[in-house]
């Protein structure tokens, strides 16, 4: 949920993730790393802070992925 939130981000910017990626100081595939992982609230800050995605709209995207997850 939250790979899919930041790539509806980033077609709406005229961006991709790789450059969001470059833009947050995050290595290469990290981002897409994610639909596997939970990043760090560090790396979701760093993200909120480029985005202008506030970081309590990142953590529900982890939070109803989860959910999802365990049904």
């Amino acid at each position: 949920m939250l790979l899919k939130r930041l790539e509806e981000w980033c077609e709406a910017n005229g961006t991709n993730i790789s450059r969001l990626e470059s833009d947050c100081g995050l290595g290469n595939a990290t981002i897409r790393g994610w639909n596997k992982s939970i990043p760090r609230a560090d790396v979701l800050l760093r993200v909120s802070s480029v985005t202008k995605i506030p970081i309590s709209e990142l953590m529900d995207c982890i939070n109803t992925s989860n959910k999802e997850e365990s049904k």
